[in-house]
């Protein structure tokens, strides 16, 4: 059965979204659109170069780019699928049915929905939230008109927080807020994930603003999204983002390098070759691989490194997110397994300064480089992570242990480049 939908990106129209079949689909850029130079592509896997893109057998383009706006998690796809009468195996569907606010500025259907705001008391967050971690399906699509989908694994919804306030976007009215409640049987995850969050931008690193607030009976992080701007009045903008699966054209299924997603050098290769500022965006991504090899951010895979589409053609790499230390929850060595290998390297433990060089000397970068950013964050870092614990306004002992477990990692590989083979 053909179905078209039409594809925004704030509210222009870009083109629209055809199914050839059951399962394959078909992207054409609107010729208005197409025409302005200064316009930017839905994603980089669908250059404007080509009016039409199509799925084919051996290449799923559109409907990865699709899937990557859905959430990972299947039983959560299932609800959606039940809610809006639509099967769980269809991205298309789906994204008609609840894709008004995406990863993004991209929104699937009509444009006309008009904005407001629903005022949320302390009550309504608290039993949201709850729903999220229970999984009831009405807390998870909100109460009032206007849906969104937030991709990734992990439960989250996204809400309006303004002057203290929280509110539910109504229509077209685009969230400026993530909040997630703790990963089940992870301690203190919500601190975890802001004091990761918090130590990247104390380093230098782009990260969003978070913070963690007790929501009835659970705890829950709440993340800035970087992927909206509100200017000096109340109006909130979006900016278009896509994560470096959609960008490269895998699927989501395929965000771990085993599984045969992209590694540190398609997605320093991606950066080189198509960033605004390669050189700056190059060092940031091999800062950012580092800083996660240092913390154990261990769910560092290709989905949590994401591209923005700034204005025209100009792009950038996104701000790190979703940041987790697993030091606190995987205390042998070897079962600490980076999502992207450094020079075929997956055990963190075993992760040498030289390993690093060469996926650096694969991306055009010197030897020198590398080991000054390395040296740089592994000097500072230990201080940086014990004054970022100590200003928290929390006590916690998952904390004190990813501090701890910092300060040797660090003296590994600063003893490591100073010996004869760093």
């Amino acid at each position: 059965m053909e179905q078209t939908v039409e594809i925004f990106l704030n509210e222009i129209r870009i083109g629209a979204v055809t199914r050839l079949t059951g399962a394959r689909f078909e992207f054409e850029y609107d010729k208005t659109y197409l025409a302005d130079e200064a316009n930017h592509p839905l994603s980089l896997s669908m250059p404007m170069t080509a009016a039409v893109h199509r799925d084919s057998r051996g290449e799923s383009i559109v409907s990865n780019f699709m899937w990557g706006l859905l959430p990972d998690d299947r039983e959560v796809l299932r609800r959606y699928a039940a809610h809006f009468d639509v099967p769980e195996a269809d991205p298309l569907a789906l994204l008609e049915a609840i894709g008004e606010d995406c990863p993004g500025a991209v929104s699937f259907g009509t444009s006309d929905l008009g904005r407001g705001l629903g005022p949320l008391d302390e009550a309504e967050m608290a039993e949201v939230v709850d729903g999220l971690r229970r999984g009831r399906t009405p807390e998870i699509f909100g109460r009032n008109p206007g849906y969104f989908s937030l991709a990734g694994a992990q439960p989250k919804t996204a809400f309006v927080y303004r002057d203290g306030q929280w509110y539910m976007p109504v229509g077209d009215e685009p969230s400026t807020h993530i909040v997630k409640p703790a990963m089940r049987d992870l301690d203190d995850q919500p601190l975890n994930e802001h004091f990761c969050l918090q130590l990247a931008r104390e380093v230098g690193l782009a990260a969003p603003e978070s913070w963690v607030e007790r929501m009835g009976a659970e705890q829950a992080i709440v993340v800035e999204r970087f992927d909206r701007m509100t200017d000096a009045g109340p109006e909130t903008r979006r900016i278009h983002i896509e994560d470096m699966c959609q960008a490269l054209g895998y699927a989501p299924s395929q965000k771990y390098e085993e599984n045969g997603g992209p590694g540190i050098r398609a997605i320093g290769e991606l950066l080189r070759d198509n960033a605004t500022d390669p050189a700056a965006d190059l060092e940031q991504f091999m800062r950012a691989v580092m800083f996660n090899v240092l913390v154990c951010g261990t769910d560092a895979h290709a989905k949590n490194y994401s591209i923005w589409h700034v204005t025209g053609p100009q792009l950038a790499l996104a701000p790190l997110y979703d940041i987790n230390s697993v030091y606190p929850y995987f205390l042998r060595r070897n079962d600490r397994k980076m999502a992207m290998a450094v020079r075929g390297k997956k055990v963190q433990h075993n992760i040498r300064p030289e390993h690093f060089v060469a996926d650096g000397e694969a991306l055009g970068l010197s030897p020198e480089q590398i080991r000054g950013w390395l040296g740089d964050m592994a000097e500072r870092l230990p201080q940086q992570a014990r004054w970022t614990r100590d200003e928290m306004p929390y006590e916690s002992t998952v904390i004190d242990l990813i501090v701890d477990e910092i300060a040797r990692c660090t003296t590994r590989l600063l003893g490591q480049l100073r010996g004869p083979a760093g």
